[in-house]
Order: structure tokens, then C-alpha cells, then sequence
């Protein structure tokens, strides 16, 4: 990547590199692409048989007893510090 391309990133982003930053990224961003690269050249493979040979697998416990949907809505509801059309109300953040 040349020193133009890391500028023109850098503006885009509304960012203001020194030189020393400029130089520094054009470092990181050429390592970066030469990783992805290098996946690249591995191409595709099965994740399954990595999954399998490292003895990883999902386990979980079936719902025996399911309760009825929303049976306990209002009385979760009440227990909340304010509410409002069946859902607890929580402050903006942004």
C-alpha cells in the first residue's frame, strides 16, 4: 500500500496522521492484506474435521417441561421499575 492510499484512508475517516503515523499504517494496512492473502491461498476447508479432532461438540438438554408463553409476563412485568404494552422500559443510549 503506498503512502497516498494510507492518506486518502486517513481522510476519509476525518482523521490527521503525522508522517510517523502515515508510514506506520501503510506498514500495518500491507501486513494486513498479506494475511488475508494468506487465508486466501488456503482456500476452503471443512471446519468440521478441526471441530471433531479437537473433540468440540454442542450438548444440550431438552425443554421436558416448557411453560405457556407468557404466563409469567405480568408478573415479571411487575417486578421491573417501569413498564409500558408488556415490555420493561430502559433508558436511551446511544
Amino acid at each position: 500500500m503506498e503512502k497516498k492510499d494510507v492518506e486518502k484512508l486517513a481522510h476519509l475517516s476525518r482523521l490527521t496522521l503525522s508522517p510517523d503515523e502515515i508510514e506506520a499504517r501503510r506498514k500495518e494496512i500491507s501486513d494486513i492484506v498479506g494475511f488475508i492473502e494468506t487465508l486466501n491461498e488456503a482456500g476452503d476447508f471443512d471446519e468440521s474435521d478441526v471441530i471433531e479432532s479437537a473433540g468440540v461438540r454442542n450438548v444440550m438438554q431438552a425443554d421436558e417441561n416448557p411453560h405457556e408463553s407468557g404466563l409469567y409476563t405480568k408478573d415479571l412485568l411487575k417486578l421491573a421499575p417501569d413498564s409500558k404494552d408488556d415490555f420493561v422500559k430502559v433508558k436511551k443510549i446511544l
